[in-house]
C-alpha cells in the first residue's frame, strides 16, 4: 500500500470513519510507527480542532432552514 493510502486512512481514523478492525489496529500501529503517517494523523487532528474552535456559531435562519428542509426532507424538486 503507498502512503497516500496510508494517509487518507489516518484522516478518516482522526474522523472516527473506520469501522473494520483490522484497518482500525493497521493504523493505529503505523502511527506509533511511522512518522509520516504519525505526522499526517496529528496534522488532521489539529486542524479538525482549529476549525471546530473557530467555526461559525450563528444559528441558520428559520427561512432558510425552512427552505432546505422543502427542497430535502419534504419531497420538492430540488430544480425548484
Amino acid at each position: 500500500m503507498d502512503k497516500q493510502k496510508y494517509f487518507l486512512m489516518a484522516t478518516a481514523y482522526a474522523d472516527n470513519e473506520l469501522r473494520d478492525e483490522g484497518e482500525i489496529a493497521a493504523i493505529a500501529g503505523l502511527i506509533e510507527t511511522d512518522p509520516d503517517v504519525r505526522r499526517e494523523y496529528q496534522t488532521q487532528v489539529v486542524m479538525k480542532q482549529v476549525v471546530k474552535k473557530h467555526r461559525s456559531r450563528i444559528p441558520t435562519p428559520d427561512s432558510v432552514r425552512e427552505s432546505i428542509l422543502s427542497k430535502t426532507i419534504r419531497g420538492s424538486s430540488l430544480s425548484t
